[in-house]
């Protein structure tokens, strides 16, 4: 996926809405092994840590 310097409009991902494994899509991220990016579920919900 190319890297966005923008997005239009404003960010408000709901993730618990969005299909599993495609929460972070379009997210820049960088994630190295001592501070790993994720998807969480708790409580029905899913958080991005």
């Amino acid at each position: 996926m190319p890297v966005q310097s923008q997005v239009p409009g404003n960010v408000n991902d709901q993730f618990s809405s969005l299909k599993d494994g495609e929460e972070l899509n379009s997210w820049n991220l960088y994630s190295p092994l001592w501070a790993p990016v994720s998807i969480v579920k708790e409580n029905g919900k899913r958080f991005c840590l």
